[in-house]
């Protein structure tokens, strides 16, 4: 239910006021069974936070964007196991918490897998499969996700490409 509440409701609050939407957002993700280790800048009203296996932990202003899927739980081995077990009233299932550090960028249609823990600083590319721990001020990209850089090298490469702008409120 709260999923849906946010997708519904989401974007109209932040039409109104970002700072309003977060706070908004911040009731939903603690009733869904997010750990906010601070304070989330923004997360996208169309994320799919998967809270039935394990726990999602999210950082001081952590940013996830549009499309991102975040699982605590994994049934993928679940066929084979009963292809060679036999039927069973039981699920194969792997269940296992997520942690996103503080500072955390995870761009458009990214997916982290269960158990993954993600640095401080780190950006996670735009469609990246998440199926390795990222340290802090990495980059990773790519399905599966692999080591694009460190984040204060590819800063310094790419900061002239960027602009400053006021912050919406």
């Amino acid at each position: 239910m709260f999923p849906f509440v946010l997708r519904l409701i989401g974007p109209i609050v932040d039409k109104v006021s970002q700072s309003l939407y977060v706070a908004f957002l911040l009731k939903i993700l603690t009733r869904m069974g997010v750990v906010l280790e601070g304070r989330p800048l923004w997360v996208s009203p169309n994320v799919y936070l998967d809270c039935k296996g394990g726990t999602i932990s999210l950082g001081d202003r952590v940013v996830i964007s549009k499309n991102v899927s975040i699982l605590t739980h994994d049934f993928s081995f679940d066929r084979f196991y009963e292809a060679t077990h036999g039927v069973s009233n039981f699920e194969f299932v792997r269940k296992a918490d997520v942690r996103i550090g503080n500072n955390v960028f995870i761009g458009l249609g990214a997916i982290i897998l269960p158990g993954i823990s993600i640095g401080s600083g780190s950006i996670v590319g735009a469609g990246a499969v998440v199926t390795k721990d990222v340290g802090d001020l990495q980059i990773v990209a790519g399905n599966p996700a692999r080591l694009i850089g460190a984040v204060p090298d590819s800063y310094k490469q790419n900061e002239s490409g960027y602009r400053l702008q006021k912050r919406r409120r």
